[in-house]
């Protein structure tokens, strides 16, 4: 055989790889936001009676907009963590919930 061709190989072999380790990746993003929106749900506005509908989580609304696939959402979500955790204990300060 000609390097040339066996060069090819090479890079054919890595191209499958990459592309199976993309798909596992995009597959595990896609469990996690699942995952993630199943356990962020959020409590009833104080006052509300039990049972009542709880509100929809951050995750939930930013999931819900058109066009924003599982890429665009774990991207927005990774750079607002930090932002949205300050957000509700500032809320849990002025509501007097917050240990």
């Amino acid at each position: 055989m000609r390097a040339g061709e066996l060069h090819v190989r090479v890079l054919v072999a890595q191209l499958k790889m990459a592309h199976r380790l993309r798909r596992e990746v995009d597959e595990r993003v896609t469990a996690i936001l699942e995952e993630m929106t199943e356990d962020d749900s959020t409590e009833p506005p104080d006052g509300s009676a039990p049972g009542s509908p709880r509100r929809p989580s951050d995750l939930a609304v930013i999931r819900s907009l058109p066009g924003a696939g599982d890429k665009v959402v774990s991207c927005v979500v990774g750079e607002a963590y930090e932002l949205l955790r300050r957000r509700d204990e500032q809320l849990r300060l002025l509501s007097g919930r917050h240990p």
